[in-house]
């Protein structure tokens, strides 16, 4: 058990940058989140039978429509759009499961180009984090490279590099608690056309990050995707998170990254993960504890894994494949020149939807 409990904290540990910055950065309450975070989770986990070990938080893919929907007509509008993501989610899941047959259009190595978008999109969230403090971010990104390298303290290289990096800028800088809300707050979902049309349409596209995700997960513990209980369980916890006032949730990128280079795939750790992201919401006092982890710490640990995630990705591309290759250079075109032309457009959903069309067209 305490071996399921250290991996649990530290995986909390992991998704806790991410989940401050998505959920600062569009003004949600972030001692709410973590607790929907735990409950989503903990669903996640239901409606997948514990076959895939991965935390559920906000998705960060929403975030620009989240934004203008809050700043135009109130976070509860918000809200309501997310409410909208989660049935639409939940009616994709039971469709693909009475029809699986739909998911023919997309084969394995769509889910793989997917993933390989994720990253590319969550990277500079990372890279933000860190730019707050580089050198300390650059201190934590070298002491994590290095003791991954080494087998005997490879399991711990997470808790070391931020020890490190903490005590790096206490000794430099100082530490402070970083800014934000400690104190529960609720909000409840009201609707409109805008809000479904900024947030809840998404939901048809960035349901392929999710996906993606677990199709990685699944093959690293041998297990077979069930793509309808991967997208009702996203969907039950995006809609049950909704009622409260919560953002959009989804199996978490930096989850499966931390599990993948762990190598640690018990589900009672992400019930315990799971448990604590719940007590963290409850307990102010140990949210200000964690604030005092300098950021950068944090962004580091996550440029570390959202790279990762992006070798391994190509790495499970065949490179001899040539309408693969081509497929995959079309999306990341896409996803970078798209949302150019089109800003309010979400950059992963146009990649998927450019790679799934191309997939199709080219022989």
């Amino acid at each position: 058990m305490k071996k399921h409990i250290y991996y649990a904290i530290f995986h909390v540990l992991t998704v806790l940058s991410s989940i401050i910055f998505v959920t600062t950065t569009v003004g949600f309450n972030l001692p709410l989140m973590l607790i929907l975070s735990g409950v989503g989770t903990l669903i996640f986990m239901f409606c997948t039978k514990k076959e895939l070990p991965i935390v559920c938080s906000i998705s960060g893919s929403y975030t620009a429509g989240i934004i203008a929907v809050s700043s135009t007509y109130g976070a509860e509008y918000a809200v309501g759009g997310t409410l909208i993501a989660g049935l639409i989610y939940i009616v994709v899941g039971l469709l693909i499961k009475k029809y699986p047959n739909i998911l023919n259009l997309f084969p394995k190595y769509i889910l793989s180009v997917a993933v390989l978008l994720i990253s590319l999109n969550l990277l500079p969230i990372g890279v933000n984090v860190a730019s707050t403090q580089p050198v300390t971010a650059l201190v934590t990104l070298i002491a994590v490279l290095i003791t991954s390298m080494i087998p005997k303290v490879k399991t711990y290289s997470f808790p070391i590099a931020l020890t490190i990096g903490t005590l790096f800028h206490a000794v430099t800088v100082g530490l402070t608690p970083s800014a934000m809300a400690t104190e529960l707050a609720l909000t409840f979902p009201k609707f409109n056309l805008y809000s479904f049309t900024l947030i809840g349409s998404v939901a048809f596209c960035i349901l392929f990050e999710a996906l993606g995700d677990c199709r990685l997960m699944a093959d690293s513990v041998g297990k077979e995707l069930k793509p309808h209980r991967v997208i009702l369980g996203n969907g039950l916890a995006t809609f049950v998170g909704s009622l409260f006032g919560g953002a959009p949730l989804t199996s978490y990128t930096e989850s499966v990254a931390y599990v993948r280079d762990t190598k640690h795939f018990s589900p009672v750790s992400i019930v315990i993960s799971a448990i604590l992201l719940i007590v963290l919401g409850f307990i102010p006092q140990l949210t200000m504890l964690i604030s005092y982890i300098p950021t950068a710490c944090f962004g580091a640990l996550l440029i570390y894994l959202f790279s990762m995630v992006m070798i391994n990705t190509v790495n499970t591309l065949d490179f001899a494949n040539e309408r693969q290759i081509k497929v995959c250079i079309i999306a990341i075109a896409f996803f970078f020149i798209g949302p150019v032309a089109i800003p309010s457009i979400s950059p992963i959903a146009l990649g998927i939807l450019t790679a799934t069309v191309a997939n199709k067209v080219l022989k």
